[in-house]
């Protein structure tokens, strides 16, 4: 009898670690997917200097809700964070910006452009960079994290 025992304990932490691995499974697919379906279609000026730049342009605006939790309060803060385009180059997607006129990035300080771009390269596990677009002088930088 003490065989039986042991047998259905193990059977037991054996579906138990099964039922969990689905579940990590299941929550790191969520996470690595672009909801493309939920973009409005690409349109504008960007659209042409992407695409001049070997870029294909996959979805428009994109708006991704952002809930907050501070220390296990029972309200939740709420934001957005809004992304202009996603493209695809060379089988790599990365997450485009426009420039904005009321926002100027020093682009010789490594700590002005991880604050300003560093979150986006972390929102989707696909993303291999952030592509940011200057209508103004039909310019594009490609910006990619290394940790």
């Amino acid at each position: 009898m003490p065989f039986d025992k042991d047998l259905l304990v193990l059977l037991l932490i054996v579906f138990i670690a099964i039922v969990w691995t689905i579940f990590q499974i299941k929550k790191w697919f969520n996470k690595s997917s672009i909801p493309l379906h939920e973009a409005k279609p690409p349109e504008g000026k960007a659209v042409a200097i992407l695409k001049k730049h070997g870029y294909k342009v996959m979805a428009g605006k994109l708006i991704v809700p952002v809930h907050i939790k501070i220390d296990e309060s029972p309200s939740e803060l709420s934001s957005r964070v809004y992304i202009d385009y996603i493209v695809s180059k060379d089988q790599e997607d990365y997450i485009v910006l426009l420039a904005k006129h009321r926002h100027h990035v020093n682009w010789k300080a490594g700590s002005s452009v991880r604050d300003y771009f560093f979150h986006y390269s972390l929102m989707y596990d696909k993303i291999k960079g952030i592509i940011y677009v200057d209508l103004s002088n039909n310019t594009i930088k490609k910006i990619t994290f290394e940790w």
